[in-house]
């Protein structure tokens, strides 16, 4: 019974001393991390799966509303794609779709800095 109680106890200050070390890390992790700079991002929208490539592009540079900026170039969408794209930018967030006049204006003017 008393190996048992050895045990446990053992078994505790391993766990303690496990945790300290974890938020220890956490800790330097959140000091000692580069400050996070917002990326941008393009994706070119044309054709029927103008859907699918704008999630893929969402997915795979992580864009939220807080995380970044995608841009979803108009290239020759009908009325009933724009509208679906439009409404995938708001349900994600971080997405603006524009046609190609509009984002060489904002990158002239130094608005995706």
């Amino acid at each position: 019974m008393i190996i048992l109680k050895i045990a446990v106890c053992v078994l505790a200050a391993f766990f303690a001393v496990c945790g300290i070390i974890f938020t220890a890390g956490l800790l330097m992790e959140r000091l000692l991390r580069p400050e996070r700079r917002r990326v941008v991002s393009i994706v070119p929208l044309r054709g029927d799966d103008a859907e699918l490539i704008l999630r893929a592009a969402a997915f795979d540079s992580g864009v939220t509303a807080r995380s970044g900026r995608l841009f979803a170039i108009d290239r020759g969408l009908d009325a009933e794609q724009r509208r679906i794209v439009e409404k995938i930018a708001s349900e994600i967030g971080g997405i603006e779709v524009v046609d190609s006049d509009t984002f060489c204006r904002l990158l002239n003017d130094g608005a995706l800095d």
